[in-house]
């Protein structure tokens, strides 16, 4: 298929798969993505990918008591998701992850936020969106 398109994939199918354009817009798979996936072979959108400096996160988790999942990658930025945020939540129940992942400046992450025009898209339709703003001609 890679051959005859641009293959874009959502979410954990670069475990098996490695898409064109990979989108993930939950925390959770965004930050294992980031840690795992292989980044040079495709462009990754994540969703609220923002980094922050590394002081600016130490200071946020002093008041998480709850659970963490870090990886600071001895970096001097990090992405950070609070156990609050919109997309730690699974079956009506806050996750209380706290999820912090180093970054560095060379990656070539982009930042993709699920609202547009006021709806905010789930990953899947999300992507399609991203397949219209980048003139896809075909969907199959």
């Amino acid at each position: 298929m890679k051959d005859y398109a641009t293959v874009i994939g959502c979410n954990a199918i670069y475990r098996d798969f490695t898409p064109d354009i990979l989108v993930a817009l939950d925390s959770r798979i965004s930050h294992e993505i980031y840690r795992k996936a292989n980044l040079k072979d495709m462009k990754v959108y994540l969703g609220y990918w923002t980094p922050v400096p590394i002081f600016v996160a130490k200071e946020m988790m002093k008041t998480m008591a709850d659970k963490t999942d870090i990886v600071w990658n001895d970096s001097d930025e990090v992405v950070y998701h609070g156990a609050d945020g919109v997309f730690t939540l699974t079956k009506g129940h806050n996750l209380g992850i706290t999820y912090v992942t180093g970054v560095s400046k060379d990656d070539e992450i982009i930042d993709i936020e699920p609202d547009v025009d006021g709806f905010a898209y789930a990953t899947g339709s999300r992507s399609v969106h991203l397949a219209c703003e980048l003139n896809a001609k075909e969907f199959t």
